[in-house]
């Protein structure tokens, strides 16, 4: 009589985790390309937009600057609409200043502007 051997449910159940994230990064990795050609092309992408969160990502080329910017703007405050800016440099030549800095485009009439925030006109 021949046995089988069966494998437990949790072993199947990693396996297939193991093959959706698999997968998943296949996706991701081989979207890369596309990204980077839009890019090139365009100079920069944005992704999302919706009440002032985004991503920007952007190409920075000066004569003795050469690099890849990203910029992430969120919403601070929903009343004075005040949005958070990280922006961060990754560099092939040359250098630049990584920046936080928080604007706002009305003045909040119940409170003060957060601290750190400037009122842009």
């Amino acid at each position: 009589m021949a046995e089988s051997i069966e494998s437990a449910p949790d072993e199947k159940r990693v396996g297939r985790f193991g093959c959706l994230g698999g997968i998943i990064f296949l996706i991701i990795i081989g979207s890369l390309p596309i990204f980077a050609c839009r890019l090139v092309t365009t100079g920069v992408l944005q992704l999302g937009n919706e009440n002032g969160n985004f991503l920007n990502i952007f190409m920075l080329q000066e004569p003795d600057q050469e690099g890849i910017g990203v910029q992430w703007s969120r919403s601070f405050d929903d009343e004075a609409i005040c949005t958070s800016n990280t922006v961060r440099y990754v560099m092939f030549e040359g250098e630049a200043e990584n920046l936080n800095y928080c604007s706002c485009t009305n003045e909040p009439i119940s409170r003060p502007l957060p601290s750190g925030c400037i009122l842009s006109e």
